[in-house]
């Protein structure tokens, strides 16, 4: 999917996600923890949940309350009803669809599984705490992160793991956590 932004006034601008021609315009609905969750631009929702897609917010682009940039954009969680209206506008295929929903990147992404399982978890409302090396601080410098503390709210244990490129390292035992987590 490529997405686009419009400007809709002095300061609104619209998300247009495109593909093949086809487009949806989606509107900022909230930002947390990284995420950025957008709902579909549409008039009164009958009580029904809105659908919503989440991207990261460095892969869309966000600036003080404006959408900037424009390139590829990667989901990382979808409603249904969000995966229905892709479908309809042509923006995707119903065999994609269920990926869409699921979380599942396809493997031309660059996100891999574990950190889709890992975000989606965190929408959910576990948490990853950094962990520093035991270093007295120097005023010039800052204590090396050397692995994560993980915790979900469905387990009362504290998972740790390693540390690697500043991301963590998840081993199977996290990973089952996690997807107790999401369901």
């Amino acid at each position: 999917m490529l997405f686009e932004f419009e400007p809709s006034g002095v300061n609104d601008t619209y998300l247009r996600i495109g593909r093949h021609d086809a487009s949806c315009i989606l509107v900022p609905s909230d930002c947390w923890l990284g995420l950025l969750r957008l709902n579909y631009l549409t008039a009164g929702s009958g009580g029904i949940a809105d659908p919503f897609i989440v991207f990261r917010a460095l892969d869309v682009g966000w600036d003080d309350g404006r959408f900037f940039w424009k390139g590829k954009a990667h989901p990382v969680s979808a409603s249904g009803s969000m995966a229905v209206v892709f479908a309809e506008r042509g923006l995707i295929a119903e065999r994609e669809a269920e990926l869409l929903v699921q979380g599942i990147v396809s493997p031309d992404h660059c996100d891999s599984r574990d950190e889709t399982l890992l975000l989606r978890a965190l929408m959910g409302g576990a948490t990853v705490t950094p962990i520093h090396d035991n270093t007295p601080l120097h005023p010039e410098t800052d204590r090396a992160v050397v692995g994560f503390a993980i915790r979900t709210l469905g387990d009362s244990a504290i998972y740790t793991v390693d540390n690697r490129n500043g991301l963590p390292v998840l081993n199977d035992r996290v990973r089952d956590a996690l997807r107790r987590q999401i369901g």
